[in-house]
């Protein structure tokens, strides 16, 4: 299973997310008719993490999740439940283990042309490759 595939694995795990997004948490992209709350998520970066003896078969990944919703209120839930669940969290994460994962970034947007409030929230995960 892939990385992204593994932490929508877990994020679908975590009730204080599921209950605002149900299951609408998309890897990349919304698609074209989306129903809000959502979440979307990439992997911006990759680092292999190597020794002197080789690879350690440990990937240290930099992920933005971009929360969105039309209300304040709600994307503040939103954005809170996904760092209870992913800052500091180590541990199973689908079929993968996340060795540590952390809040690198949360910055807060207003889409004027959609009325959406977005806030796109990074962390860098480390877990066996």
């Amino acid at each position: 299973m892939s990385v992204e595939a593994n932490i929508l694995t877990y994020l679908l795990t975590i009730s204080a997310i599921t209950d605002i997004v149900v299951a609408r948490i998309y890897i990349h992209a919304l698609p074209q008719e989306a129903t809000f709350p959502a979440i979307t998520y990439h992997r911006i970066s990759n680092v292999k993490t190597i020794s002197q003896d080789g690879d350690s078969n440990l990937d240290n990944d930099r992920f933005q999740f971009s929360c969105w919703s039309y209300t304040s209120v709600e994307i503040t839930t939103l954005v809170d439940a996904l760092e209870t669940a992913l800052h500091c969290y180590k541990g199973a994460m689908g079929d993968m283990t996340a060795g540590s994962s952390f809040l690198e970034n949360k910055p807060s947007i207003f889409e004027p042309d959609t009325k959406l409030f977005h806030v796109p929230v990074d962390f860098k995960i480390t877990h066996n490759g």
